[in-house]
């Protein structure tokens, strides 16, 4: 292609376009690779000019913290030369009222030395005078026993005892005056004290539920059905796990709760079958499981109302189980008035008199509050003899003092009351049962418990005699022998307490008692009798 004459000046012609071409870019590569070099160059330049200006930052930072620390350094300083200063003038003023207390003291050790010369001095004079004291006296008792012609020794004796009579007479008719001005005055002085103290006293905040021997048969038409089929079955066997009789009662839609052992386990009873009907699950296996849980719950209740009656009363180291007895108190009433809330209240007021008579209102509040527990023995145990005397004896054996047992066992005179504070807790039983409101039961409600007690015994031959006692608590029966042995006489009391519960309305409970007398006799006869007549013979 180069042989032919044209395209020799083609091919230079492209060649110059190739070198030109070549030569363009290359200068274009060095102008960018100074660019890039000033470009370097000035990044570097930066990055030196911020190293430099972070260092002179943290130059700066350092020189302020090192001004910083020589201020505080400086303050710290002047702080402590300033401490220094005030120390130094602390101790000029000190130093300065240790001068002035030398001072003192030296002038107080001159007058001390002072005094202690005029003090042998008089002493000096005391002697000298006691000295002729003692000779004038001596001159004296010698013309006494001269004169008398008995000795000083005698003649005291007889002073001393002229002196005791007249005072002892003394001291009787003034004695005699008071006691005529307190039996004058004596029923005036106890009215207004017992008005005084009712009118003090308030009820305490305790709010009691009234205790009923019913309870109500099912609503439902299915419960009350189950309930009364098979002939009270049901009834008979929740009546064996309570200890309680369930009684049914058409006539008024109720079932009362009968022959108790006592009024505890009533309760018992009542509350869990309250439980049992409201649960629904009416088996004797659901009652059982109520009823134990119940027995629990009212335990616990029973602990709390004899910690609460304690309290309330600000009374400490009371046994637990006299408590426990106070606590009981909660389900018994007599004549509609609860025991619990009696026993509290009859403490308070006995606290209030004791304040008034100057007597200590804390002993008089702890025998009130225990005067009832031996109800709840009676219930419970058949303690023998009243619940005065029984309760007296349990307070006894669990720790209480004489001072606090005799009160309780003389509260109804079972006892005869010896100490202020047995006539004290006496009073305030009265005044608890007896203000408005305390019982309802009204002088021909008890006529007519009574009556009927009378007519009872009458009913059954063999009974020679009774006694109604205890206001009407205690019946006691005297059996002819002859027609009632022991298990007899023991039979006819299951009887007669049956027929009391079904027929009389009363508070509390009723004990019966049967009494029969058996006595033996023999008669000697003189030898030429040759018999012996033996006879065996019963009481009339």
């Amino acid at each position: 292609m180069l042989d032919h004459p044209q395209s020799i000046p083609i091919f230079l012609s492209f060649l110059g376009s190739v070198i030109s071409v070549v030569l363009y870019h290359r200068k274009q590569f060095q102008n960018n690779s100074q660019a890039q070099m000033k470009i370097k160059q000035a990044n570097a330049k930066q990055k030196r000019l911020s190293i430099l200006q972070e260092q002179n930052e943290r130059v700066q930072k350092i020189e302020e913290k090192h001004i910083k620390r020589k201020e505080k350094k400086e303050k710290e300083k002047q702080a402590f030369f300033k401490s220094i200063d005030e120390e130094e003038s602390r101790l000029e003023q000190s130093i300065k009222l240790i001068e002035e207390r030398e001072q003192i003291l030296s002038q107080r050790n001159l007058d001390i030395v002072e005094k202690e010369n005029q003090l042998k001095n008089k002493q000096e004079r005391f002697k000298g005078l006691q000295r002729d004291l003692n000779q004038g006296l001596i001159k004296v008792k010698k013309q006494l026993e001269e004169k008398t012609g008995s000795s000083v020794k005698q003649i005291t004796i007889d002073l001393q005892n002229q002196i005791s009579e007249q005072v002892e007479l003394e001291t009787q008719k003034r004695n005699q005056v008071r006691i005529s001005d307190v039996e004058l005055h004596q029923d005036q002085l106890a009215q207004k004290m017992l008005s005084v103290t009712c009118q003090r006293y308030h009820l305490p905040p305790f709010s009691i539920e009234k205790m009923t021997a019913s309870v109500d048969l099912p609503h439902s038409e299915k419960q009350k059905l189950k309930l009364l089929d098979s002939n009270g079955a049901l009834l008979q066997e929740i009546s064996s796990l309570a200890q309680v009789d369930f009684q049914l009662e058409l006539e008024n839609q109720k079932i009362s709760l009968r022959n108790a052992p006592e009024s505890y386990t009533r309760e018992i009873a009542k509350v869990s079958y309250e439980k049992w009907v409201e649960g629904g699950t009416l088996t004797s296996q659901a009652f059982k499981t109520i009823y134990q849980k119940t027995s629990k719950l009212i335990e616990k209740q029973v602990h709390r109302a004899g910690l609460d009656a304690a309290a309330c009363l600000g009374l400490k180291g009371i046994h637990p189980d006299i408590l426990n007895l106070v606590g009981k108190l909660l389900y018994r009433t007599s004549y509609t008035q609860n025991q619990w809330q009696h026993a509290i209240e009859s403490a308070q007021l006995a606290s209030m008199l004791a304040e008034e008579l100057g007597l200590n209102p804390v002993m008089a509040r702890r025998a009130t509050l225990l005067h009832d527990i031996g109800k709840v023995l009676w219930e419970e145990t058949e303690a023998a003899g009243s619940h005065a005397v029984s309760g007296a004896a349990f307070a006894k054996d669990h720790g209480e003092i004489p001072e606090i047992v005799h009160p309780i066992a003389a509260h109804h005179n079972d006892e005869a009351p010896k100490t202020p504070l047995a006539f004290l807790v006496i009073a305030a039983d009265t005044l608890s049962g007896a203000r408005p409101g305390a019982r309802t039961e009204t002088a021909e409600s008890f006529s007519q418990h009574v009556e009927m007690l009378d007519k009872l015994c009458l009913e059954y031959d063999g009974v020679k005699g009774h006694l109604i006692i205890q206001g009407g608590r205690e019946l006691r029966m005297f059996l002819d022998p002859k027609r009632y042995d022991d298990q007899a006489a023991a039979a006819l009391t299951q009887v007669l307490a049956s027929k009391i519960e079904d027929e009389s309305v009363y508070p509390g409970q009723v004990k019966v008692m049967a009494l029969r007398e058996v006595y033996g006799s023999a008669v000697a006869r003189a030898p030429y009798a040759n018999t012996y007549d033996h006879g065996y013979h019963y009481g009339q």
